[in-house]
């Protein structure tokens, strides 16, 4: 019996990925830190899924920020945000790729945009446009998103050493202590950085 070879070839090409297995051995290599390898199979991953799944294409932007291939992973977060208007996570990681580059205003813009598109139901995407307004030396616009966010997310611990950073920004060190404070009571001793800004604070 003889094998067509241009036939084996042909087979191998048309050969359907299979995209769960792709994605876990994603998931496998991220997992053990193989940025690179867990690129190829978020890559074939999304190949497979085409441009109306998102979501392994923003994995794929994620791993190339792991490798500090920052214009392409923008890029790969400007395609899914063309291809799904208002997707929040694609949003997100334009924020921080600006932020990662050092422009706090595009960054602001992007993460302007996601806390517009989740509304006050998600403090997140408001924590990041604070933090951002911080950078920019806007701090009374970064307390009042604080503010904000606190208002609707009570206890919210990101919200409150956010406010604290803001009033030690201001020189007001016992509001800056007050929030500390409160940030380490609902954080609890599992986490020791609330606890160390208090400390900060006290010795201001």
């Amino acid at each position: 019996m003889t094998t067509n070879l241009g036939d084996s070839q042909n087979q191998a090409k048309v050969a359907p990925v299979d995209f769960q297995a792709e994605l876990d051995l994603a998931l496998s290599a991220r997992a053990r830190g193989d940025h690179a390898a867990a690129l190829q199979h978020f890559s074939a991953a999304a190949k497979a899924a085409g441009a109306g799944n998102p979501w392994p294409r923003l994995e794929q932007a994620v791993s190339l920020r792991a490798l500090d291939r920052g214009a392409e992973a923008k890029a790969t977060y400007a395609a899914v945000l063309a291809d799904h208007p208002g997707q929040v996570v694609a949003m997100l990681g334009l924020g921080n790729c600006a932020r990662a580059r050092g422009d706090h205003t595009e960054a602001l813009q992007h993460f302007g945009a996601a806390a517009t598109a989740v509304g006050p139901s998600n403090p997140w995407p408001r924590l990041d446009q604070a933090a951002t307004l911080r950078a920019l030396d806007r701090g009374a616009e970064a307390e009042a998103t604080y503010g904000a966010v606190l208002a609707d997310h009570p206890g919210h611990i990101g919200a409150l050493v956010g406010l604290g950073h803001c009033a030690r920004a201001r020189g007001d060190h016992t509001t800056a202590l007050q929030h500390f404070g409160a940030a380490a009571e609902a954080a609890g001793p599992s986490n020791p950085w609330p606890r160390l800004d208090q400390a900060a604070a006290l010795r201001a």
